[in-house]
């Protein structure tokens, strides 16, 4: 998947994901966050490690391309 972001659909700018421990958020005019539980299945959610706090590399995937399609959708 293409995980390139779009610009801010209101600002214009250049936007990137900054990933915190259970969430992902775009920061500008009109910030963006979402919990990654959220996307993810309850098998995916079970592979959250609890010494680092993050899930395994493609449940992450996952929550990220989420984000990305849902970030990248415009209304028309």
């Amino acid at each position: 998947m293409n995980n390139e972001l779009k610009p801010c659909p209101f600002c214009g700018d250049s936007v990137e994901i900054e990933d915190s421990v259970s969430c992902l958020d775009i920061t500008c005019c009109c910030s963006m966050s979402i919990q990654k539980c959220d996307y993810l299945t309850i098998k995916q959610r079970e592979t959250l490690n609890m010494d680092t706090y993050k899930y395994s590399d493609k449940a992450e995937q996952i929550a990220v391309d989420t984000f990305v399609s849902k970030w990248n959708k415009r209304v028309k």
